[in-house]
């Protein structure tokens, strides 16, 4: 269940182009406190997209095949970026140092209400913006959506 929604955000978010049609995320994996360790672990390209999921709460439901499943979940997608400007009023730089504000509103104009078969819309619910960083802005964006398991059918 939780494949399937990741393999269809990783499809979504590849899909997720600039006005001169190039990609805008250079790097999309599951979340694992990427930011905190990147001097340890070693940087990856940005923008970069982790996906993190939580907690699911499931409702059973009789379908067709038997016993199925059924859960809200929401998923948060914490965009870094990297920090390379000041955003100071009236700053020759302001522009690009707001640009991850774009990266921002593009991911959302591209996942916004989509769907797919066992994945309801997704919908934003929230969002972070970090305001303690140095090198790497991480903004967390979360979403919500409803997901149906069918692994566990009845034969």
């Amino acid at each position: 269940m939780r494949k399937r929604l990741y393999q269809f955000l990783i499809n979504l978010l590849e899909g997720v182009i600039d006005q001169h049609g190039s990609r805008i995320i250079k790097h999309i994996d599951l979340w694992n406190m990427n930011v905190e360790y990147a001097e340890i672990d070693g940087i990856f390209a940005t923008p970069a997209v982790f996906i993190e999921f939580h907690e699911v709460k499931y409702e059973s439901f009789n379908g067709p095949a038997g016993t199925l499943q059924k859960g809200d979940i929401n998923f948060s997608l914490h965009i870094v970026t990297q920090s390379i400007a000041t955003s100071d009023a009236g700053s020759s730089t302001q522009q690009i140092a707001l640009e991850f504000f774009d990266i921002i509103d593009a991911i959302h104009a591209h996942l916004n209400q989509k769907s797919n078969p066992g994945i309801g819309s997704l919908r934003r619910i929230l969002s972070q913006t970090n305001h303690n960083h140095s090198q790497l802005l991480e903004s967390i964006e979360t979403y919500t959506t409803m997901l149906k398991d069918l692994s566990a059918r009845i034969n």
